[in-house]
């Protein structure tokens, strides 16, 4: 993975923040702006997780997933 710069990561923020939101930063409210955050991250390591996903089936590894239930709010108990 490419160092990001700070400049970069702004640049890449306003517009993943616009394509969301599809508003001017300044109509944007703290949702919008963390969930272009949360999308912009995962772009920024989707190549990452994929390549090692793969490295680890061809290499015969075995991965862990860990769900916890504490995360869970009530309605989807009932």
């Amino acid at each position: 993975m490419n160092q990001i710069t700070r400049e970069q990561f702004k640049t890449d923020y306003l517009r993943k923040l616009a394509a969301k939101s599809a508003k001017p930063l300044e109509e944007t409210s703290k949702w919008d702006r963390y969930h272009a955050l949360g999308s912009l991250c995962k772009d920024y390591l989707a190549q990452k997780w994929i390549d090692t996903t793969e490295k680890y089936a061809k290499e015969g590894h075995k991965q862990v997933y860990y769900f916890s239930m504490e995360f869970l709010t009530g309605r989807f108990f009932s």
